[in-house]
C-alpha cells in the first residue's frame, strides 16, 4: 500500500511588499490574508477558504506560506486601519510549489471631511441653499459630486464622508435669497485626520 504524507508535498509561497500611494514607503502592520476555492472530491467548493494570514513587517515586506491544495483561485485582502483595504484574486497558475510568487501592493490612506451648514442669518421661508463637491474621491455614493439642497430659516446639517488622504479637495455652494451668490473654495485633507469645513450662510 501506497499514501501520500502531505508533509512530504512542497507547499506555497506568495511574498511582497506593501506600500504607501503618497510616497512609495512600506507599510508596515498590514494583515495580507490569503483565501482559496477548492475542489474536494471531484465538487468545487463554491465559498473561500481561510488558507494563511501575515502581517507586513517593519518595512512592508511579508512573506506567506500555506499548504498546496486543488484550488481553482486564490483571494488575497490588504487591510489595515487607516488606510482602504484592497482584494486581488490570483490565478493558481503562477504559482509553483516551492517557488515564491511576488505579489506587491499599494495601500490608499484614509481621511475624513465633516461638513456644516447653517442658516445663520434667516431672511425667509425662501431661503434656498445649494452644495457639492466638485471632485469628490469618496468612499460611498451618498458622497458624490451631486447637489444637496437646503431651503427655509432652520437649516442646521452635518454630514462626513471618507475619502483618500492628503487630497485637495474643491466644493462649491450657491445662496439664494434675494439674489444667487455663488461661492467655490477648497480645501486639503489630510491623511488619518478629519477636516471640518463650517458653512454659516
Amino acid at each position: 500500500m501506497v499514501s501520500c504524507n502531505r508533509n512530504d508535498v512542497e507547499g506555497m509561497q506568495i511574498q511582497g511588499k506593501i506600500r504607501d500611494s503618497r510616497n512609495s514607503a512600506g507599510v508596515s502592520g498590514v494583515s495580507i490574508e490569503i483565501e482559496e476555492k477548492i475542489v474536494e472530491s471531484g465538487a468545487l467548493n463554491g465559498s473561500f477558504q481561510f488558507a494563511a494570514q501575515v502581517n507586513s513587517d517593519g518595512s512592508g515586506n511579508y512573506s506567506a506560506d500555506f499548504d498546496r491544495n486543488n484550488a481553482l483561485t486564490y483571494k488575497m485582502d490588504f487591510t489595515k486601519q487607516g488606510y482602504f483595504a484592497k482584494s486581488q484574486e490570483i490565478n493558481p497558475d503562477n504559482l509553483t510549489p516551492g517557488v515564491a510568487y511576488t505579489v506587491n501592493q499599494t495601500l490608499v490612506p484614509e481621511a475624513f471631511v465633516q461638513v456644516n451648514i447653517a442658516n445663520a442669518n434667516p431672511l425667509s421661508e425662501n431661503d434656498f441653499m445649494r452644495f457639492r463637491y466638485v471632485n469628490a474621491n469618496f468612499d460611498c455614493e451618498c458622497c458624490a459630486n451631486g447637489w444637496s439642497e437646503y431651503e427655509g430659516t432652520v437649516v442646521d446639517s452635518s454630514f462626513t464622508c471618507r475619502m483618500h488622504g492628503d487630497y485637495m479637495l474643491y466644493y462649491t455652494y450657491e445662496v439664494t435669497r434675494v439674489e444667487e451668490v455663488a461661492f467655490t473654495d477648497s480645501v486639503f485633507c489630510p491623511a488619518f485626520q478629519t477636516t471640518v469645513i463650517d458653512i454659516n450662510y
